[in-house]
């Protein structure tokens, strides 16, 4: 909902999902007033809000399928007057190397929309090497990281991976890779992705604090999908795949998605 081409009525099939898991969770008697089924609400009420703001009338199988969302999307009124989404805008970028980690941390969206312009190179590796601080298994540093400028190689690439659909391309296209030498035994065999998970986090965080714009997109193919990334880009077959990241600028103003968000405690357990 936050695309600047939103496409009024687009989204049947994940609303066809999403009825049938609603009415699962209900014919299992579980509580409509948990949080998880109340965000589920909202996504709709938000989709509904968006479609009113916009002028556009809201698609039939909404209507047929969420009378009780729909007959309630005024809820759903996001940031700024917009349904589910808030502004950000590059100038509140431009002091991020001030705030401090809990300010930074709590900021940072992905954005996949950005700037024509190109991506100051000094300012990512000034990124990747603040990252170099992530914790690894017995201090390895395994991780690793490919950075794509060729714009016919990121095109490529994000055909592949399938998850840039209706964006223009980044300007820069980072793909995170754990060297799985670095691993002695069998009961290791989860610690690339813990270590490479670690450092796509910290990599997100610290391309923030450079005032890039940024979004991770998963690397879960099937076999022939990865086989075809790696030739095009040249990773060995001893590297697992973490992730891919868009980088680029940040655009003047940009609608970014507010996401649903557990508190701390439904998620928290304690033995004392």
């Amino acid at each position: 909902m936050s695309h600047k081409h939103f496409r009024s009525g687009f989204g049947r099939s994940a609303f066809a999902e999403l009825k049938a898991v609603m009415e699962r969770w209900r014919e299992s008697g579980y509580s409509t007033d948990d949080e998880t089924y109340q965000a589920a609400q909202n996504v709709i009420r938000a989709y509904v809000h968006k479609h009113r703001a916009i002028g556009k009338p809201i698609p039939q199988f909404v209507g047929e399928w969420f009378a009780d969302e729909v007959a309630s999307a005024d809820k759903a009124c996001g940031n700024e007057g917009n349904a589910g989404v808030k502004i950000v805008r590059a100038s509140d970028k431009l002091d991020n190397k001030t705030k401090n980690y809990a300010t930074l941390f709590e900021q940072r969206t992905s954005v996949r929309e950005y700037t024509g312009t190109s991506v100051d190179m000094q300012a990512v590796q000034e990124a990747i090497a603040i990252s170099m601080k992530t914790p690894s298994v017995c201090n390895r540093q395994a991780y690793r990281i490919l950075l794509v400028q060729n714009q016919e190689l990121v095109k490529r690439a994000l055909e592949l991976q399938g998850g840039w659909r209706g964006y223009d391309m980044p300007p820069l296209l980072a793909l995170i890779s754990v060297d799985v030498r670095s691993f002695v035994s069998v009961e290791e065999r989860n610690e690339p992705y813990i270590d490479g998970g670690l450092f796509t986090m910290a990599f997100l965080t610290a391309l923030e604090y450079e005032s890039l714009a940024s979004c991770p997109l998963n690397t879960m193919m099937r076999k022939q999908q990865e086989h075809d990334i790696r030739n095009l880009l040249g990773i060995p077959d001893y590297e697992v795949l973490i992730a891919f990241v868009a980088i680029g600028n940040f655009p003047e103003s940009i609608e970014s998605p507010i996401s649903f968000r557990y508190k701390p405690e439904i998620i928290t357990r304690e033995l004392r």
